[in-house]
């Protein structure tokens, strides 16, 4: 195990150990180490990331026995198993580091991937604080909950003469659109991994791996739904993105549009990840409700 740097306040991260999971809760682990906390990162033994390209940080792999698993294609199967694996590992691992607090230092809470439930119970169990990491938009969020909405109303399969009409919660969105297909029936295990997507447990806040001025409306709702605090927090900013986007437009009508929007789109975020902007006031604003967190004793 790499040697802890010894701060007063340590935070742990669970990721999901798949594609586009990982890179956000490190890139975050990045930013609250730079805010001058300790990051412990426990990880299900598949797809590891690679301490070495971390050495600020403490790994901690938990066994997620996935022997059988067909780790390609059942991406639900994995998921439930790393749930039910990794949770008494991860305890074995925490109650010495919390009972040693000289050498860990003290561990304000756990943040977790919103796929890695297990978390959650693992901090009610030590009663330490948790937070959820959403490594998608609010706005893509706000998709599964329709599924849910329109399963908890019996209207799914939907008329295929609906499927053209939009969603009056998502005005951009027809119900083609949505993350599943709702004109035939949706199996159990996918309603199953919705519901998880849009249960947050006990965790006493969240974080939203997006950018206040893109998801602004999406965001208001969640944090009225959810009643706890939503920070959101767009971690790696490609200012070359929408330039390069815009290139592939056509020079027309419908080009010249989408030139304008990019470019005030682009005006916005740049503004928002300044000093003072956004992005960075809700970094602020997550560093002090962490270390709001009462110390264990």
């Amino acid at each position: 195990m790499a040697k802890l740097r010894v701060k007063k306040r340590s935070v742990v991260l669970i990721p999901y150990t798949y594609q586009g999971h990982v890179t956000p809760m490190l890139q975050l682990g990045k930013i609250l180490h730079s805010k001058g906390f300790s990051v412990i990162v426990a990880h299900p033994d598949f797809n590891s990331p690679n301490p070495s390209n971390h050495p600020e940080f403490v790994f901690l792999p938990l066994e997620a026995n996935l022997s059988g698993l067909d780790t390609s294609n059942d991406i639900l199967g994995v998921m439930s198993a790393m749930n039910q694996s990794c949770k008494a590992p991860l305890v074995d691992y925490l109650v010495p580091m919390i009972k040693d607090q000289e050498k860990y230092g003290q561990i304000s809470c756990i943040i977790y991937d919103i796929l890695m439930g297990f978390g959650n119970s693992v901090a009610v169990q030590l009663k330490i604080p948790s937070l959820v990491l959403s490594t998608c938009s609010a706005f893509y969020m706000q998709t599964y909950r329709i599924v849910l909405k329109l399963q908890a109303q019996n209207q799914i399969p939907l008329r295929e003469e609906k499927m053209l009409e939009p969603v009056p919660e998502l005005h951009a969105l027809r119900y083609k659109d949505l993350v599943a297909p709702v004109n035939v029936k949706v199996d159990d295990v996918v309603m199953d991994f919705f519901t998880a997507m849009a249960n947050i447990g006990s965790s006493v806040g969240i974080i939203w791996n997006t950018e206040e001025v893109l998801d602004r409306f999406a965001l208001e709702e969640f944090r009225q739904s959810y009643k706890v605090p939503s920070f959101a927090i767009e971690q790696t900013t490609d200012r070359g993105f929408i330039e390069r986007t815009i290139k592939r437009v056509m020079v027309d009508d419908e080009g010249k549009e989408i030139r304008q929007k990019m470019t005030e789109l682009k005006q916005s975020l740049e503004v928002s990840i300044q000093k003072g902007g956004s992005s960075c006031k809700s970094l602020d604003d997550l560093t002090e409700f962490i270390c709001s967190f009462p110390l264990i004793n």
